[in-house]
């Protein structure tokens, strides 16, 4: 008789990487996304990354110094630690913010902003407390559900004729990872899956998938009680979903997203949530759906804000991206180059 495995919230187990769960080419994947964050640093600071990046790959940045690079255990002397989200691991290793920041602007206000309590991002971040709220507020798709069992998956596609495509994602992931996407009925090796998805994680949220146009976020914060709303944009997408950018245009539906946002923040600081968060949206053929997903963290939204105040440049678009696609593009700025073994590049343009 096999134990069920108990489900890891942040992190998918992965016996191949048992430092963090995560697969080689994943952890690879994520160190160079992270060392955007260096547009949040000082002098004197110093940048974590799950693996060790090149510092050729990042040019400078608009003469502001290259943080110092490290990689393997997180450090344990840090005077003040800013964060994609909180966990249990990093809360413990957490310090006060300092009383003087060394950035100004958004960058400040990040560093400012104080941390939720491990268990209360952890919620934060649920898809399935979510799917619950939205589902009282109007905002779920048809048919999403929460299926622990595979005969709940079968419930679900059968309530939906299961002639269309659909996907279920984990209760944890980001940039559209830890999900499977199919159409019609399941067949052998799609079991399979969805089965070793059922066992890491324990449920998956089910929902139709729809034919996007169009993809939108909207941003803000959370302190002490207060949802401060930063703004929307566009999201640059693959036809699958994955992240590929951030684009500082207001979206043409932004008042629809605004009062999501105020709805979602204020949910959140009800919580006892502190920090940012934005929401994801789309628009498809029957119209805007205003409530994807939560991201009750730090996101490149965020970021591409920060980089918009240092270029003075407004309506940017931060690009994640392959190195051929750097090739065909007109970047105004290169943020993280490409390498043997690491193909993935960022780049700004506007």
């Amino acid at each position: 008789m096999r134990r069920q495995r108990e489900p890891r919230p942040w992190q998918l187990p992965a016996p191949r990487d048992p430092r963090l769960g995560l697969k080689p080419a994943v952890l690879q994947h994520v160190a160079g996304l992270a060392t955007l964050l260096r547009v949040l640093a000082g002098p004197g600071d110093v940048l974590w990354t799950p693996l060790p990046v090149d510092p050729e790959r990042l040019p400078s940045l608009a003469g502001r110094p290259l943080p110092r690079l490290c990689s393997g255990r997180l450090p344990t002397d840090a005077s003040a630690l800013l964060l994609w989200a909180q966990t249990a691991r990093s809360a413990r290793l957490r310090a006060p913010p300092p009383e003087a920041a060394v950035n100004s602007g958004l960058a400040a206000r990040l560093w400012s902003l104080p941390p939720s309590e491990p268990a209360v991002a952890q919620r934060a971040n649920d898809r399935r407390r979510w799917l619950g709220w939205a589902l009282q507020h109007g905002l779920a798709l048809p048919g999403a559900t929460v299926c622990r069992s595979r005969a709940q998956v079968c419930a679900a596609l059968a309530e939906a004729e299961s002639s269309g495509d659909w996907v279920l994602k984990a209760p944890f992931s980001a940039a559209g990872r830890a999900r499977l996407r199919s159409s019609g009925p399941p067949q052998a090796a799609t079991w399979q899956r969805i089965e070793r998805l059922l066992h890491l994680y324990g449920s998956l949220v089910y929902e139709p998938w729809l034919q996007r146009h169009k993809d939108f976020g909207y941003l803000g914060w959370v302190e002490d009680g207060e949802v401060q709303l930063l703004g929307g944009h566009r999201l640059l997408v693959e036809p699958g979903g994955g992240f590929r950018g951030i684009a500082l245009q207001r979206p043409g539906c932004e008042a629809e997203l605004k009062a999501v946002a105020r709805q979602v923040g204020s949910a959140l600081a009800e919580s006892g949530y502190q920090g940012p968060f934005g929401i994801d949206a789309f628009e498809h053929a029957g119209g805007l759906h205003p409530l994807v997903e939560v991201n009750a963290r730090l996101s490149f939204g965020h970021l591409a804000r920060v980089y918009a105040e240092l270029f003075l440049q407004p309506a940017l678009t931060l690009h994640c991206g392959t190195a051929r696609s750097l090739t065909e593009a007109q970047p105004r700025v290169v943020l993280l180059r490409p390498a043997e073994g690491a193909a993935q590049a960022c780049w700004l343009e506007w």
